[in-house]
């Protein structure tokens, strides 16, 4: 088995790719096109490194949640729904700091995985790209382009032309973060924005 195919199941296992995703599809990048830029540890300490506490917690994609989701971003429509959502809480000092929402959407051809982190106002605090597998289109990760995301919320527009600017190159992953981010920010709305948990007992402190 390819090196390409290891680290693709490993992020499945992770819960990074959805795992009904159709490896029976477009083909996958050549070997080392796949770059791996955060883990799901690294991921909601980046976005929040005040916090003093991450908690895990992975979010089941019911149907009841997926139709509340869509009516949020209509007329946004993710190329994928996983069938869970991995996402932390960000605590300090025994308050809620954030949340980070690993999502995953179609580029060109294959998932990008990235992180967004929501803070409690229920406004972006920043993206991040965590796995990018496509041979093209990897300038998204720049931290000028992602510079963008930060102040959105639900009902931004979140659309290439309107309050995203276009890479030129990369218009189908630009694409797939405005729509990620979307989906982020609307799960986060229902999960977390409307009955904001308690910061949770036992979660893990940073090193």
């Amino acid at each position: 088995m390819s090196q390409q195919f290891l680290s693709f199941f490993l992020a499945a296992a992770l819960g990074l790719v959805p795992a009904a995703l159709d490896l029976q599809g477009p083909r996958p990048a050549r070997a080392g096109d796949e770059e791996v830029y955060l883990t799901p540890d690294q991921a909601p300490r980046v976005l929040f490194p005040e916090a003093t506490s991450v908690a895990k917690r992975v979010v089941p994609m019911t149907p009841e949640l997926r139709a509340k989701m869509e009516a949020r971003i209509v007329p946004t429509r993710p190329s994928l729904w996983e069938g869970a959502i991995p996402t932390y809480i960000a605590s300090a000092e025994g308050r809620v700091v954030g949340y980070a929402v690993v999502v995953n959407e179609i580029g060109k051809h294959r998932p990008i995985t990235f992180v967004v982190g929501v803070r409690p106002d229920g406004k972006v605090r920043g993206v991040e790209i965590m796995i990018y597998r496509e041979p093209k289109g990897g300038e998204v990760r720049m931290k000028g382009f992602l510079r963008q995301y930060r102040g959105k919320r639900v009902d931004s527009p979140i659309l290439t032309g309107r309050d995203i600017t276009n890479l030129s190159g990369a218009t189908l992953s630009v694409r797939a973060v405005n729509r990620g981010t979307k989906k982020a920010l609307a799960l986060a709305q229902i999960v977390y924005h409307e009955a904001p948990p308690a910061p949770p007992a036992g979660a893990s402190a940073s090193p």
